[in-house]
C-alpha cells in the first residue's frame, strides 16, 4: 500500500478496527512481499446494494487474495487479505 488511505473510505466499524495501528502493520507486511506483478478479479457480486470483489494479487514473493465489500454509500464494510 503506497501512501495513505483515508479513514472516511471505511465504515465506522471497520475504521475503528484497523485505524491507526492495524492498517500500518498490514501495509508493512505487504511491502515485504515486493512489487505487484498482476491483479486479477476473481469474483464480483452485487446484492442488496452491497458490492463484493475478490482479487488475486501476485507480488514478487507471494500471492494474496483480497476480499473487499462496499456498502450502498461506497464505503468499505469488509476487508480481508490472506495468503493464497
Amino acid at each position: 500500500l503506497a501512501g495513505t488511505i483515508a479513514r472516511e473510505v471505511f465504515t465506522d466499524k471497520v475504521a475503528k478496527a484497523i485505524f491507526p495501528d492495524r492498517l500500518s502493520e498490514l501495509a508493512e507486511e505487504i511491502k515485504e512481499y515486493g512489487d505487484i506483478l498482476s491483479l486479477e478479479l476473481l469474483k464480483y457480486e452485487e446484492k442488496d446494494a452491497k458490492r463484493r470483489f475478490d482479487y488475486r494479487v501476485k507480488l514478487r514473493q507471494e500471492t494474496l487474495i483480497y476480499k473487499l465489500g462496499f456498502d450502498a454509500e461506497g464505503k468499505i464494510f469488509d476487508l480481508n487479505i490472506r495468503v493464497e
